[in-house]
């Protein structure tokens, strides 16, 4: 089971590499059983498709993001550490090379063929809900204005990103620790200012 694994992984790897060079469309299996150094057939016995192979790289990537943006609210804390945390697990995420990788296999989808990226399910919809769940309690809660929850958290995610996944998905600049925390502090401040109540903070 543990080499079925591993192989299932290089060839994971390996689709990562084609679909970034060649699209989705212009992507071939037996390229990527080349590259992975298995047969065709042991591609199609882990993926009956090349669309079933997208999907497997699409789904790592979002649980990745699912993973670090699920930071609930918590009403018996101030919001500004919160927004913090919650800034400091997306950094971690945009400091990781595996999801980088990830990340551009999609992006370079997205920008090839917008059709076939919306067939294929990108976009990040998903994921973003995450930041408005957080945004909406706390808006519930009554520390965020009760009708800015979604712009607050697409705000919050853009300024992050904007700062630090972008420049370093394009021109692989990527953000070093101290300035990542300033871009998390400055974020977090931008919000509070803009869309907190009165009293939180």
């Amino acid at each position: 089971m543990a080499r079925s694994d591993d192989k299932r992984q290089d060839i994971i790897r390996a689709a990562m590499d084609e679909f970034q060079a060649q699209g989705f469309d212009g992507a071939r299996m037996d390229r990527v059983a080349e590259r992975a150094g298995v047969s065709k057939r042991t591609v199609y016995n882990h993926f009956d498709s090349k669309e079933a192979l997208f999907g497997a790289i699409s789904e790592i990537a979002f649980a990745m993001v699912a993973e670090v943006r699920a930071i609930p609210y918590d009403s018996s804390r101030p919001l500004r550490p919160q927004l913090v945390e919650l800034g400091r697990a997306e950094g971690r995420l945009l400091s990781n090379p595996e999801f980088m990788r990830l990340a551009r296999v999609g992006v370079a989808e997205i920008l090839r063929s917008p059709e076939t990226a919306e067939r294929l399910g990108l976009g990040g919809a998903l994921a973003d809900t995450l930041y408005v769940e957080f945004f909406t309690a706390a808006a519930e809660a009554g520390a965020i204005r009760p009708e800015a929850p979604a712009l607050a958290a697409r705000q919050f995610m853009h300024m992050i990103k904007g700062q630090a996944y972008w420049p370093a998905l394009f021109s692989g600049q990527v953000v070093g620790p101290a300035d990542l925390a300033t871009v998390i502090e400055t974020s977090a401040d931008s919000i509070l200012a803009a869309f907190a109540m009165p009293g939180h903070g």
